[in-house]
């Protein structure tokens, strides 16, 4: 695992996001990885059932030293 790349304080955190599927038989899932992180850092997939159906869902959590 490589570490995140450091930066000054107050100085944006370049953070690049690679997307996959998060389950094989699921479209409209797909959770991010990032460099020097384990574990996913975000997902976003669609409801297809209940009350929100067809609304999309989406969060980003990532714990590091930075």
């Amino acid at each position: 695992m490589a570490e995140p790349e450091k930066v000054a304080d107050g100085e944006a955190l370049p953070l690049r996001l690679h997307w996959r599927q998060t389950w094989p038989d699921k479209d409209a899932d797909y959770v991010a990885d990032a460099d020097g992180y384990t574990g996913g850092v975000g997902r976003i997939y669609r409801h297809d059932t209940g009350p929100q159906q067809g609304i999309w869902f989406w969060a980003i959590n990532a714990h590091g030293p930075e």
